[in-house]
């Protein structure tokens, strides 16, 4: 009888170790998916702080552009002034229509030709 108690309070020893462990296993669990969640997160947060900075160097709401393409985006009251000489002359040469823009507009990049010669042809 004695070996009957003493086994019975073993096995229930044994249980309560076992559902111990269960319980740390899924609280490690619980706690590895919040840590997951938190680096998500983080990197997501970081990916958008870069890509912020990105756009606010170049000043455009497309990373990778060019400045050149920048300055054409932003030089709408410099295309006014283009579609009149386009349409003065029946083929002028993109470098003289850069060049008056040049004259007319002194501020103008020299990075903006290139970009003005692809858009013209």
């Amino acid at each position: 009888m004695a070996q009957k108690k003493t086994l019975q309070r073993l096995w229930r020893l044994r249980e309560m170790e076992e559902e111990q462990s269960r319980l740390q296993l899924e609280r490690l669990v619980t706690d590895r998916n919040r840590l997951q969640g938190r680096l998500e997160s983080a990197l997501g947060r970081k990916l958008r702080v870069r890509q912020d900075f990105i756009t606010s160097v170049q000043g455009s709401d497309r990373p990778g552009r060019s400045g050149a393409a920048i300055e054409m985006k932003l030089a709408g009251e410099k295309a006014a002034a283009l579609v009149p000489l386009l349409k003065a002359a029946p083929g002028p040469r993109p470098i003289a229509i850069f060049e008056e823009l040049c004259r007319r507009y002194p501020e103008l990049g020299a990075g903006t030709r290139r970009t003005l010669e692809r858009r013209i042809r």
